[in-house]
């Protein structure tokens, strides 16, 4: 019996050991997880460090504008470009206290695309090698570094290593004579001044009665000075061709959605295409649906697909998670790298990796990166931790590579993202990687979920189909963000829910889908601001264009010179009681003083504008009283013909009548909002107003204004 009770008893002090064991393992280590930061604090205040980085490093760049000043002071550092050359300017005599590293200038070039040129400059004093005016500064001769025809270049830009894009001043500095050291050149910058502002007419709602049969559009507007903002407010008006026709022909500006749909209460279901079109069509455009043939150039944004067929010049890929196929491609340039980041094994993995087959000409650095393949040529480098040199024909190489450089043909070669396991399965650290340097020519390139920065000089793409892939998380929010940009193409683009621009050579093929979305059956394009000059074909009988939609608003606008050649016909929509609705644009007259304090004549061709107009309304005629206000926004570009020519050293006064079409409203949800009446009843209670001056070299300075019914402030805002 005592023998079985001292075993019983060591039993029971057995457990208690392994239970004091265990509570001595798991609390601590319980209280030392729940004390580590989550990885979305983690990420953000990696994310506010950043971002403060950046916004002081941004401050370095910017003008201090003095309203008793003529002219601004200087920032630290100062950008200037002129003839080829970029000038970094130190004004400050010092380093910026924020490290500035330009990893790559833009140039817009020929006004018809953006050139994206990858560098590493850093910004520092010892690497000098001008002066301007008698400041230290570094010149980058852009136009002979990179083959870049001078009178091609329209504006000069470069992006930071935080992302910060600073663009770049004309040189407009005065060359005073230097007596005695006491007079040496300074920069001076141009300004407006306004003088008044005058309201002629304030922006209207009306319903325009129209016959049955309809009204030719370029009759209409003419009534209106050949710009006309339809709404959809009080029922949309259709676009339709003209009696007899089945073609609508179209010669004017557009901006706002393209949409399609059949004259009728309820509509049918729209077919798919929904019209095609033969022309010129040349603008950008935001979450379109379009299949566009011919000879194009064009740059697309898009969150889900675009593809390209045919022969190219100069194509760009750039963005974050990135799925790709590329086909025949001739001179590749870049970088495709991997996020690096940590998920849990309840989270989607990463599936991050390039593949190259048929890759000749290959010079390329791997860091960090997991490889297999075939190759012929050299490979000097760490695999799996251990130093090898690889040579010859037919060589086979499998691991992780820390660093290392291949250079030779590719038969077929992979590289993936690398992970390490952590914290017993639970965590994996997923390191970041990248495959940096040139490839002669690739058979075919696969990228899936990888960050690219790259070019392709090529004369021919047989197949590129990019679409977008989640970040491989199932809490954070999905990230998906890539471009494109083509120099030139004689093929096909088509592109699903992107955005970007497109700028046409010769004759077009444009055909219209429609988007998914229920909410707007018939919608292609949500907003195209561009030009259109051609033949629309509907594909279906009873089919018209849709002028506005609720709030949206089509913005059309005809030549006065081409307004005989439109054969398009307005007609009302089927729940527009035989009227049309339009708000009438705001006519204003300005009188404003430029000044020239420079050294170089200036010639301005056009005077860009932007409105932000507050009216007050009070409604009386209402159970309850309302008070209420509406915002009205205008956007318009006037061209100065003749163009306003100011000299060096001399200020000119000009008035100008300008008509500012109506681009969107801002109003609170009240009632009688649909009563016209209601709306053209409110009183101004003031005015926003941006001004801008375009030089004939693409430069434009800009003046904001603010008027209220008591005074007239004007500053200087930007520069661009």
């Amino acid at each position: 019996m005592a023998k079985r009770l001292n075993k019983g008893l060591s039993e029971i002090i057995g457990y208690l050991i392994l239970l004091v064991l265990l509570i001595a393992v798991l609390v601590p280590l319980g209280l030392y997880l729940l004390s580590l930061p989550t990885q979305q604090a983690q990420a953000q205040e990696s994310a506010s460090s950043y971002k403060n980085l950046a916004e002081q490093q941004l401050s370095e760049f910017q003008l201090v504008y003095n309203p008793t000043e003529p002219s601004p002071a200087l920032p630290p550092l100062y950008l200037a470009y002129t003839n080829g050359r970029l000038y970094i300017i130190f004004t400050s005599k010092t380093n910026p206290p924020i490290p500035v590293v330009i990893k790559s200038y833009l140039i817009n070039y020929n006004n018809s695309q953006w050139l994206v040129l990858p560098t590493h400059l850093i910004v520092n004093l010892s690497e000098a090698n001008a002066t301007y005016g008698y400041d230290k500064a570094i010149e980058i001769p852009l136009a002979s570094i990179y083959k870049l025809d001078i009178s091609k270049i329209v504006t000069v830009a470069v992006v930071t290593q935080y992302g910060n894009i600073i663009y770049a001043y004309p040189p407009t500095y005065l060359s005073l004579l230097n007596l005695a050291g006491l007079l040496k050149p300074t920069l001076a910058f141009i300004s407006v001044v306004p003088k008044s502002l005058t309201v002629i007419q304030k922006p209207q709602f009306e319903q325009v009665p129209l016959p049955n049969n309809g009204e030719p559009l370029a009759k209409f507007l003419e009534q209106y000075g050949g710009t006309v903002s339809f709404n959809g407010l009080f029922g949309s008006p259709l676009l339709a061709a003209s009696p007899g026709n089945k073609t609508l022909e179209l010669d004017l500006n557009w901006y706002g959605p393209i949409g399609f749909t059949t004259n009728s209460l309820f509509p049918t279901n729209l077919p798919n295409p929904l019209a095609k079109f033969n022309g010129y069509f040349n603008g950008s455009f935001t979450n379109a649906y379009l299949e566009i043939s011919g000879q194009l150039s064009g740059y697309f944004v898009s969150p889900n697909s675009i593809s390209l067929n045919g022969k190219a010049q100069g194509i760009t890929l750039s963005g974050g998670f990135i799925n790709a196929t590329l086909k025949d491609l001739v001179g590749f340039t870049g970088n495709i790298s991997f996020l690096p980041g940590s998920y849990y094994n309840f989270q989607l993995p990463p599936t991050s990796q390039f593949t190259l087959s048929n890759a000749k000409n290959v010079n390329i650095v791997i860091v960090n990166v997991s490889v297999n393949g075939v190759f012929n040529g050299t490979f000097k480098g760490y695999v799996n931790g251990k130093p090898e040199t690889l040579k010859g024909n037919n060589i086979k190489i499998s691991g992780f590579i820390s660093n290392g450089t291949l250079v030779g043909n590719i038969n077929t070669m992979s590289f993936n993202q690398v992970y390490i396991s952590q914290l017993l399965g639970v965590q994996y650290l997923y390191l970041g990687g990248y495959v940096a340097g040139n490839i002669g020519e690739v058979g075919e390139m696969r990228l899936n979920s990888v960050i690219a920065s790259a070019s392709i000089s090529s004369s021919k793409v047989s197949y590129l189909n990019a679409s977008s892939e989640l970040t491989p998380s199932m809490i954070l929010p999905p990230t998906s963000s890539y471009n494109v940009s083509v120099d030139q193409l004689n093929g096909e683009a088509i592109v699903n829910g992107a955005s970007g621009s497109v700028t046409t050579s010769s004759n077009t093929e444009v055909v219209f889908y429609q988007s998914s979305s229920i909410l707007n059956p018939g919608l292609s394009v949500q907003v195209f601001d561009g030009t259109i000059d051609g033949n629309l074909y509907f594909e279906a009988p009873n089919e018209y264009i849709k002028l506005g939609s609720g709030l949206s608003f089509d913005i059309l606008s005809i030549n006065p010179r081409n307004i005989n050649n439109n054969n398009g016909y307005i007609i009302p929509g089927p729940s527009s009681s035989g009227e049309v609705s339009i708000v009438t644009p705001i006519v204003l007259r300005l009188q404003f003083e430029v000044e020239n304090p420079t050294n170089v004549t200036e010639v301005f061709t056009s005077m860009p504008v932007a409105l932000k107009l507050y009216e007050y309304y009070s409604i009386v005629n209402t159970p309850n009283e309302q008070a209420f206000y509406v915002n009205y926004l205008g956007v318009s570009d006037v061209i100065l013909n003749p163009p306003l020519v100011v000299s060096p050293l001399q200020n000119v006064t000009k008035t100008i009548t300008i008509s500012i079409p109506v681009t969107g409203i801002l109003t609170p949800n009240i009632q009688n909002i649909n009563d016209a009446s209601v709306l053209n009843s409110g009183q101004i209670e003031y005015i926003e107003m941006n001004i801008g001056l375009t030089t004939s070299n693409g430069y434009t300075f800009t003046t904001e204004i603010i008027v209220t019914p008591y005074a007239v402030y004007t500053y200087p805002t930007s520069f661009s």
